[in-house]
């Protein structure tokens, strides 16, 4: 009897056991699964987050790179309204050229200033252009066979300085002055 008490109480002992085992396998288990939903919920949050932050990134170059095309062709229309500025005043009539070219060495020119006229514009000098605008302004003014490498308009030299008044010159100094006006003109800005 006493041995079947002790089998008894032997195989109650093994089942309880077993049970707690089982019961701390379970727990286990569910605490194993918890963390590992918690792990992917965390990954998955991590990854929507990088793919947000990957997709604002490529917009955010996407709205870079449209700003960056628009402001290139607005610079190629600019650039284009001044070479049209440009060609308008080279392709004046003889007259209307000269008569330029008088105005800007009657204003800027100096006594003694030494008169260069670009390649193109030695054809359309008459002879005695020079010193019909010196009479006129009361002005010792000299010229010179040398000529300047612009399309067209004047150098002034002096003593103490040069002065560019090629049309490129002129045309730049417009554009530094005026493309925020062309700018509001041509695009509504």
């Amino acid at each position: 009897m006493i041995s079947e008490v002790l089998i008894k109480n032997t195989q109650k002992f093994c089942d309880d056991l077993v049970l707690k085992a089982k019961k701390e396998q379970a727990d286990f288990l569910v605490a194993l699964e918890s963390e590992l939903i918690a792990k992917n919920e965390a990954i998955f949050e991590k990854i929507v987050a990088e793919n947000e932050e990957a997709s604002s990134q490529r917009a955010a170059l996407a709205r870079l790179d449209a700003s960056k095309t628009i402001l290139k062709a607005k610079q190629n229309i600019v650039d284009k309204v001044f070479n049209e500025a440009k060609n308008k005043i080279l392709s004046l009539p003889d007259k209307k050229y000269l008569e330029s070219l008088e105005k800007l060495i009657t204003v800027h020119a100096e006594n003694e200033d030494i008169i260069v006229f670009s390649k193109k514009d030695i054809q359309r000098i008459p002879k005695n252009f020079v010193d019909d605008i010196a009479a006129k302004s009361k002005l010792q003014l000299n010229t010179t066979t040398d000529t300047h490498e612009d399309d067209g308009g004047i150098i002034l030299k002096s003593k103490n300085y040069d002065k560019s008044l090629t049309i490129s010159a002129l045309i730049d100094l417009a554009r530094q002055n005026k493309q925020s006006d062309v700018l509001k003109v041509l695009f509504y800005e």
